[in-house]
């Protein structure tokens, strides 16, 4: 509908949001020793929400991106694994990365906030 509507439009989709493991892995990390994740192999390039601003801003204050669809993500692919942060703090050595269930996350995950489709 909008790409129909006769308006200009500019399409960002950024992938996974960096600050998310924020949400996702503090309470865990809090509350203990383990952190529990699914698809520990799966990768994704996770992008720093001000970056989506930055390319946002110049979506909104440049010519020729109007009609456009831009697909942002961060600069590099890592596994849900090397992302945790077990492997990049000192304090971190102590804990434990446990695979789940897609539907365990969705379950554990609802607790923190509704989950996308």
């Amino acid at each position: 509908m909008i790409e129909t509507s006769g308006l200009e439009w500019t399409f960002l989709r950024p992938g996974m949001f960096a600050a998310n493991a924020l949400s996702w892995w503090a309470q865990q990390i809090r509350a203990g020793d383990v952190v529990r994740w699914p698809h520990l192999a799966a990768p994704t390039a996770p992008i720093d929400e001000r970056d989506i601003a930055a390319v946002a801003v110049r979506a909104l204050c440049e010519n020729g991106t109007a009609g456009a669809e831009y697909v942002l993500t961060g600069p590099q692919s890592l596994s849900q694994l090397s992302r945790c942060p077990h492997r990049r703090c000192d304090w971190a050595h102590t804990l434990r990365i446990e695979e789940i269930s897609p539907d365990e996350a969705r379950r554990e995950l609802l607790r923190i906030g509704p989950m996308p489709q």
